[in-house]
């Protein structure tokens, strides 16, 4: 009888695996990678060249990938050129290829996170940066709506400093007037210019990646443009850059700038 309940007591067991009591046989696979759409930065890292910058527009939806990307600090590739990718996700790996861009592909395999991605790129066809390839480190750049202030350092002599106080409203995608830029709508106020006290941003004020323009019209029928880069694209907190006056009383003045978000 005791040898009939050890065998009863068996089988129990065994079924019980069987059905997945025992979840030793049961199998799970990583989640996709699932990233947060919006303005993003890459360094590229060249093991052949020099280091340049990737930004713009990049997007997932479901298991594609789409976006409107330029490339700023290539030797071979204008920083004008608006370059569509595509791609796909598969698990925790994105692949994204360009369209031909001056006889030249430019294909990408990065992993990470929501807000940042890590992987390679390599540079195919007969263009100027055929052959190139390196490491890409990615982030997402946070929104920059708010208010920066700063200061403008004249090239002028003494170098007189005007006070900078910008607001600034972030557009969707494409609202810079381009493809992957993503627009500034806002007012700058100015302090210490025997020229302009007050001004309001144009339709050519944007950020893609990390860099920025701010172009603003001023009071005395004059435009000031600065165009710098964020410190770190990762907080986009701070930028710097260089600044130039078109028109109005101060025509021709050009110096430094520096802006902090408040």
């Amino acid at each position: 009888m005791r040898l009939i309940r050890v065998f009863a007591m068996a089988l129990l067991c065994l079924s019980l695996f069987a059905c997945g009591g025992g979840g030793s046989g049961t199998s799970t696979s990583a989640p996709q990678i699932a990233i947060t759409s919006g303005n993003w930065d890459f360094a590229a890292n060249s093991s052949s060249s020099a280091s340049f910058q990737i930004g713009g527009d990049f997007d997932q939806s479901g298991s594609a990938i789409s976006g409107s990307l330029r490339i700023f600090n290539s030797a071979c590739i204008d920083s004008g050129t608006i370059i569509p990718i595509s791609g796909t996700v598969s698990g925790q790996t994105i692949t994204v290829t360009s369209a031909n861009i001056a006889s030249q592909v430019i294909t990408a395999s990065v992993t990470g996170s929501a807000n940042a991605l890590n992987g390679t790129y390599s540079i195919t066809g007969t263009g100027c940066a055929s052959g190139d390839k390196g490491t890409l480190s990615g982030v997402l750049v946070p929104s920059v709506t708010g208010t920066w202030k700063g200061t403008f350092i004249s090239n002028a002599a003494g170098n007189p400093q005007i006070g900078v106080t910008v607001a600034i409203t972030q557009g969707a995608a494409g609202s810079g007037g381009f493809p992957g830029s993503f627009g500034f709508t806002g007012t700058v106020a100015y302090t210490g210019s025997s020229c302009f006290s007050t001004g309001n941003l144009t339709g050519f004020s944007q950020i893609i990646g990390r860099h920025v323009q701010v172009v603003s019209t001023n009071n005395d029928g004059g435009q000031i443009m600065f165009i710098g880069t964020l410190t770190n694209p990762s907080i986009a907190t701070q930028a710097s850059g260089m600044y130039n006056v078109f028109g109005g009383a101060c025509s021709g003045d050009s110096g430094t700038g520096s802006l902090t978000k408040q």
